[in-house]
């Protein structure tokens, strides 16, 4: 008597029973990819029409991947289950073949003793068992390996696509340290954008929180908070640094420290070294200033909020390609809206590019949510929101 392998016997157990619903099953996969593919297509028309952002293009090519993605699936749903399920088919009608063999050679071996040609058909069904058992085993091995070969497991699988596919989720804000080569360790917020991606260069900005955000509250006011809260969802990077005591923002090898951060965000996260911009409040638009005047080739733009400054700074700022666009309080009692009218008139002493803006009823810690929050008109007349203002400015192009 011949047995069948215990394995290809627990193959007909879990899969024969079950071929119905798996091919049921897959229709109804299908049907639901198809209906997503075209939800996603009616959604990518959409915004085509209706969606009229700079990062328009961008945003409709993260649909071009789903839509590739889609693609691989249906076609791996109608042609590598479809052969995985022939093959099951295949392999069950070989079972079946070994069952009935099995019994036959039982039944023969129970009259070699009566019929002299029992035993050569023992013999012949037999071999032909053992043919049959190992092609069985051979198939069962090739059905295991199957899926690991499945066309959108690979898609799933590949580097490139891998890229694409977490490009789509986006949208971080997350809490880093970074330690510099010159031994300063920065803690900070970042934000990447939720369509960032490896299409086009995404503009880039730093902030630089007040003496009252020291320690550990970066995130408490301003723009850091109208981030963290989902408030403001800016289309470019944004780097928030976390001062202890405040004093690091002034100092020289901290901000080598966070030159040396911007450049190594930009690389991972494909940001424009075109288009960095700075903005700091009070206390961090002091440091800014400075930070401007020693690398005056960095930032294309800078938004200092209630802050002053030092005339030699603003003297080593001569030829820089960053544009300023200052805000004060009239009615700021801790640094007086005459240092902003001062800057600003320095300034363009020295040929810099710069706009002023001054409140007439905010004081010194209102300027930073209201500047972030509203919209202004820029020396052009056209009505835009300082972040994107900020953003939009490169060192290539001044006048953008």
């Amino acid at each position: 008597m011949r047995t069948i392998p215990e394995e290809l016997v627990q193959f007909r157990k879990e899969v024969g029973s079950n071929m119905d619903n798996m091919e049921a099953q897959i229709k109804i996969l299908q049907e639901k990819i198809s209906s997503c593919s075209s939800l996603n297509s009616e959604v990518n028309n959409s915004i085509s029409t209706y969606y009229n952002s700079k990062n328009k293009d961008t945003v409709l090519s993260k649909f071009s991947y789903i839509t590739d993605i889609y693609k691989k699936i249906s076609d791996s749903l109608s042609k590598d289950l479809k052969d995985i399920l022939d093959g099951s088919n295949n392999l069950l009608g070989d079972i079946k073949k070994l069952d009935t063999l099995s019994r036959e050679i039982s039944e023969q071996e129970q009259l070699i003793e009566t019929d002299e040609s029992a035993s050569e058909i023992v013999r012949k069904k037999s071999k032909e068992f053992d043919s049959l058992k190992n092609e069985a085993l051979e198939k069962l091995g090739k059905l295991k390996s199957m899926d690991k070969g499945l066309s959108f497991v690979e898609t799933f699988s590949d580097e490139k696509y891998n890229s694409k596919v977490s490009d789509l989720v986006g949208g971080t804000f997350e809490k880093k340290t970074f330690t510099a080569s010159n031994g300063v360790t920065v803690k900070y917020y970042i934000y990447i954008p939720k369509f960032s991606s490896d299409v086009e260069k995404i503009p880039m900005h730093m902030y630089l929180h007040g003496s009252g955000e020291n320690g550990d509250g970066v995130l408490n006011t301003g723009l850091p908070k109208m981030i963290s809260d989902g408030e403001l969802k800016p289309e470019g990077i944004v780097i928030m640094p976390q001062a202890v005591q405040g004093g690091e923002f002034y100092k020289a090898n901290y901000q080598e420290a966070l030159v040396e951060l911007v450049n190594k965000t930009s690389k991972k996260y494909n940001g424009d070294l075109d288009k960095v911009s700075l903005s700091g409040y009070s206390n961090g638009a002091y440091a800014g200033y400075q930070f401007v005047g020693r690398y005056k080739d960095t930032f294309s733009a800078y938004v200092p909020i209630s802050g002053d400054t030092v005339p030699y700074v603003i003297e080593k700022m001569k030829g820089t390609n960053t544009n300023f666009w200052i805000f004060h309080g009239k009615n700021d009692v801790r640094v007086s809206n005459s240092a902003a009218k001062k800057i600003y008139n320095n300034l363009n002493a020295e040929g810099v590019d710069s706009q002023l803006y001054i409140y007439n009823d905010e004081g010194h810690m209102d300027v930073q949510e209201s500047t972030f929050k509203n919209k202004f008109k820029d020396k052009n007349g056209k009505t835009v929101s300082v972040l994107d203002w900020a953003m939009a400015q490169s060192k290539s192009n001044k006048n953008a």
